[in-house]
């Protein structure tokens, strides 16, 4: 059985790495912790693959031509897989290139406007008495801020256009016949 399917939205996933820098938090909680807690791949994502009416057997399931994992039952198959954490699916890596996409702006563009801002509230408060020197003070920042905005605007584009969902091929084909139960055995 052989099916194209362009699904809605890609899976939710949540990268190894939070961010590839030093933050001044020192963070260090992987945040897949609570998304496999919460199971929130799950709940939000919920990718899954159902195929009913298949004979008795191990069936192997391929997207775009490469298997997914181990062969799967029958009656697996007939209730359903979930595909939305399956490391071997084109949908995850292609999320997982989007999240690693995300992170680079939020480490190149997003914490770095942050902490401009932050030194531009301090400013306010150094140049409380000194409108003029804050306005100055705003201007010298003025072209680092729009550089740090256009650099996010820029990923955003990547990011949107990344994350469109791919037509994929699925191929469902069996791989051996249910094995037959032992009847009439008895245990010695």
């Amino acid at each position: 059985m052989t099916f194209t399917h362009t699904a809605a939205a890609l899976p939710w996933v949540v990268p190894v790495q939070s961010t590839a820098g030093q933050t001044k938090w020192e963070w260090r909680e992987d945040a897949r912790v609570g998304y496999e807690l919460s199971k929130a791949g799950h709940r939000l994502s919920n990718e899954m693959l159902r195929v009913t009416g298949l004979a008795p057997g191990l069936y192997e399931v391929k997207i775009d031509g490469l298997s997914i994992g181990r062969p799967i039952s029958h009656v697996v198959l007939g209730a359903k897989i979930e595909l939305q954490a399956n490391e071997a699916t084109p949908q995850y890596r292609q999320a997982v290139q989007v999240a690693e996409l995300n992170r680079e702006r939020n480490d190149l563009a997003v914490r770095p406007l942050r902490d401009l801002w932050g030194t531009i509230k301090g400013a306010r408060r150094k140049f409380a008495q000194d409108p003029a020197g804050f306005a100055a003070f705003l201007q010298r920042q003025q072209p680092e801020i729009e550089r740090l905005q256009q650099l996010a605007r820029d990923f955003e584009a990547r990011i949107y256009a990344a994350a469109q969902p791919r037509p994929h091929t699925y191929e469902i084909s069996r791989v051996a016949p249910a094995p037959s139960p032992a009847r009439g055995k008895k245990k010695a």
